[in-house]
């Protein structure tokens, strides 16, 4: 799970009023027309063809979020024609940073929830429901003091209190979702976390068995450090059983390689291992951040990297935003356009 440290941007007017949109064409299209509606408003259209094969259009977007939509044409070089569609949400960077700098964990996610909401009325393709929050029965301390038992360790305190208050979470569907706060009974140790994906994919019992080994030899710290959360589909947010963190901060790492290393039995198998060879560590280094903080992180982090196709992070210094083809989803005969980056 990608970590995104914001510095908190300023909601100042230094904003540029007007941010230039550009497309080109395809090496496998004859021409393109793409008309751009921001707020409900058509502001322009975009041309591209065998005469003219880069285009670009001034977008006014002075205000913190806007509604965006995107309608036309492509003729493919075969002759062919395909429809154009694509729509969502474009959001300052600072907006978004609600989430991330919310006071506390449930000011986090009533900010992302609001988000939602306006994502959803600026892209109604989107399968908004993949990135609804689900709650869980408020936990127990019974439950709590079973899961301790099972895990020779305490959970804790920031974690304890809020499922007491609030119980535990998941993203999009049950089985699986694509992000969770674990329950006590579901908190798991790293190694338990790897090894069941493992049983997922249908691994191998054997290879397992070797994985378990392969982390007891060069990973034991794995048996002690905790998953209490996981984002972007597996990417578990990692507490550690040691580090040292001031008042109120727990040590957590955020894999930086794919987790998954802890389930090679050879290092000379696995593409990270040029890596541990010399660095002990293959979850990243630990850095110390209250219970909630994280979790308001990680909302944001998830909300990120899985709306990316209904969207955009402006920045507030950003001058120029491009246009990136894609498939929002199969069911229609149509090219989904969705705005991406530009490296100036």
């Amino acid at each position: 799970m990608r970590m995104l440290f914001l510095i908190p941007a300023l909601l100042a007017a230094a904003m540029a009023d007007a941010v230039e949109l550009r497309n080109a064409l395809g090496e496998d299209q004859r021409s393109e027309t793409i008309r751009v509606e921001i707020d409900g408003r058509e502001v322009g259209v975009l041309r591209v063809d065998g005469k003219r094969a880069q285009a670009a259009l001034q977008l006014p977007l002075r205000a913190h979020q806007h509604r965006y939509r995107l309608s036309g044409e492509t003729v493919m070089d075969d002759g062919s024609r395909v429809a154009i569609a694509g729509g969502g949400l474009i959001l300052r960077t600072a907006a978004m940073d609600r989430i991330s700098q919310a006071k506390d964990a449930m000011q986090a996610i009533a900010v992302y929830e609001a988000v939602l909401t306006d994502l959803h009325a600026a892209a109604p393709e989107f399968p908004i429901e993949t990135l609804r929050i689900h709650w869980g029965s408020v936990a127990s301390q019974s439950a709590l003091a079973s899961a301790e038992r099972r895990l020779r360790r305490s959970l804790p305190k920031a974690y304890r209190e809020f499922v007491l208050a609030h119980g535990s979470l998941h993203i999009g569907s049950a089985s699986p979702p694509s992000a969770a706060l674990l329950a006590p009974a579901a908190v798991v140790t790293l190694e338990e976390f790897a090894l069941a994906k493992a049983r997922e994919n249908d691994t191998d019992a054997e290879l397992i068995e070797a994985g378990r080994r392969f982390i007891g030899k060069r990973f034991a710290a794995a048996r002690s450090d905790l998953v209490l959360d996981y984002w972007e589909d597996e990417y578990p947010s990692v507490l550690r059983s040691s580090g040292r963190c001031g008042p109120g901060e727990l040590p957590y790492a955020f894999p930086e390689s794919q987790w998954q290393v802890l389930l090679s039995s050879h290092l000379e198998d696995n593409p990270f291992a040029a890596m541990i060879s010399y660095q002990d560590d293959i979850v990243g280094e630990t850095q110390c951040m209250g219970f909630e903080r994280q979790l308001a992180f990680s909302l944001h982090d998830h909300l990120y990297e899985e709306a990316g196709d209904v969207l955009y992070l402006l920045g507030d210094e950003e001058a120029a935003i491009g246009l990136e083809r894609g498939d929002l989803d199969g069911a229609e005969p149509r090219l989904w356009l969705h705005f991406d980056e530009i490296d100036e």
